[in-house]
């Protein structure tokens, strides 16, 4: 079936400028649904075409619901018209990070994926720039290197490293003054001591070349190890705090696997992070320049659809989805959303992010972070943890929830209770009355004896 009419679907653009009354409407300051886990990295990240080499230990929690990062990528900006009251800057690209539920987030019903948005701007004032400025700075590799995704070189190696980084491999032919050539398959580096042919493998290998006559003369100073930052300086600063709004929106895409094939859907959440990362000019130029020259449109990974192609173009007749085109790579179509209309009050607005020590960064000690996260499962909750949160269906009509009769048989019990409780007293009460009303008796009984008592006395004769 298609996505339904009454629910997003697709990237969602938004057409007009945004208002501060209407970013108001949609604004959350009762909670935040997000909670971050990121892996310090030891290596600087390494970009394979326009993928950024990542592990799944970098891990996001939705509403209690943990997704694991599936992989980090630069595209062509995905989302138009986020731009903030204030802001006037236009993005050249974006960073995607997609997460997938796990096993148990799914089955509390978790949507299908997370993706988390973050649109790169040029300026000459960078901001949140840390991590992708490690991408473009060499200063653990002395000599120039040339990439290709896809390719390996055949024939013997001159040795065979295992569990490396792309980043690793390069640095590890470029020390060898013998090595000419190199290929990074699955974390095995293959260390060449001769250029030999190049074969595809329709995969993310990468083969590169090693060119000694770029080897600067000017000796670079190596960056500690415990200096390189991981994803986490996307979304905070060095002290833990961030600057950063969302923008989040429950959305529907369709995947089938041909034109006149019955369609299936897959739930997605995405967060837009509007304020983005600023790059000087020179580092997002060469940034692109790794990518291969452009970057490319986004597109849902294969695993996330079951390698079926998704909708990119439909028509309507007489209120139905006709597809006319699909797409094999798995790009998604867009649904344009007015900012003053009822549609746009279907996104999400949330002014902040909590510090990074309250996300439970995996940066953090482990002890400190599970015992903070109310996301970690063996956490235990006290009642004081507990408070009143606006109702919203979307983020919380999701997994177990208490149903209505549930509430309806609670109420029955306490009403019983108190009734009972009402009963028991009603019963005490005559006995009490009884008692009363006794004493008021007798205590007028001997107000009268004592008053007759003194007549007579007054009225005996002398």
């Amino acid at each position: 079936m298609f996505c339904s009419a009454n629910s997003l679907s697709g990237v969602v653009h938004l057409a007009g400028p945004i208002q501060p009354s209407e970013l108001e409407k949609i604004t959350q300051r009762q909670y935040h649904p997000l909670r971050f886990r990121f892996k310090p990295r030891t290596t600087p990240p390494t970009l394979i075409g326009s993928m950024i080499e990542e592990g799944v230990e970098n891990t996001c929690y939705v509403m209690d619901k943990r997704f694991d990062l599936l992989n980090v990528r630069l595209c062509q900006p995905l989302h138009k018209g986020y731009t903030l009251p204030g802001e006037t800057a236009t993005p050249v690209a974006e960073l995607v990070m997609t997460y997938t539920p796990t096993p148990t987030a799914r089955s509390e019903g978790a949507q299908n994926a997370l993706l988390l948005c973050f649109p790169l701007y040029e300026s000459s004032r960078p901001e949140y720039d840390e991590y992708l400025e490690q991408i473009v700075n060499d200063d653990d590799i002395a000599c120039g290197y040339e990439n290709e995704v896809g390719k390996q070189y055949e024939g013997k190696d001159a040795r065979t490293l295992q569990d490396q980084s792309l980043r690793k491999c390069v640095k590890a032919c470029c020390d060898d003054t013998q090595c000419l050539a190199y290929t990074f398959q699955k974390g095995t580096c293959h260390i060449k001591h001769t250029i030999p042919n190049l074969l595809p493998t329709g995969d993310d290998t990468v083969s590169g070349k090693i060119r000694r006559e770029a080897v600067c003369t000017k000796t670079k100073e190596t960056r500690p190890l415990d200096r390189y930052v991981s994803l986490e300086r996307l979304i905070y600063r060095a002290d833990g705090s961030s600057t950063h709004t969302l923008l989040s929106y429950p959305t529907c895409v369709e995947t089938l696997a041909a034109l006149s094939a019955a369609p299936e859907t897959l739930s997605l959440h995405v967060v837009v992070f509007p304020r983005g990362c600023r790059l000087r000019p020179a580092t997002y130029q060469n940034i692109v320049l790794r990518a291969g020259g452009t970057l490319p449109r986004y597109t849902l990974p294969a695993i996330l659809r079951g390698n079926r192609p998704t909708l990119l173009r439909y028509r309507l007749e007489s209120g139905e989805k006709r597809p006319t085109q699909i797409s094999s790579e798995g790009e998604m179509y867009a649904t344009t959303v007015s900012t003053c209309t009822e549609e746009f009050e279907r996104l999400e607005y949330f002014p902040g992010l909590p510090s990074a020590s309250s996300s439970s960064s995996s940066s953090s000690s482990s002890s400190s972070s599970s015992s903070s996260s109310p996301a970690d499962p063996s956490c235990a909750r006290t009642t004081k943890q507990y408070k009143c949160m606006p109702f919203h269906p979307n983020a919380h009509l999701k997994g177990d929830m208490v149903t209505l009769d549930e509430v309806l048989t609670a109420q029955k019990k306490s009403k019983e209770a108190s009734q009972a409780q009402t009963q028991s007293t009603s019963t005490q009460n005559p006995v009490a009355i009884d008692g009363i009303v006794a004493g008021s008796i007798g205590g007028l009984i001997l107000l009268y004896a004592v008053y007759r008592g003194f007549r007579m006395i007054l009225n005996r004769p002398p």
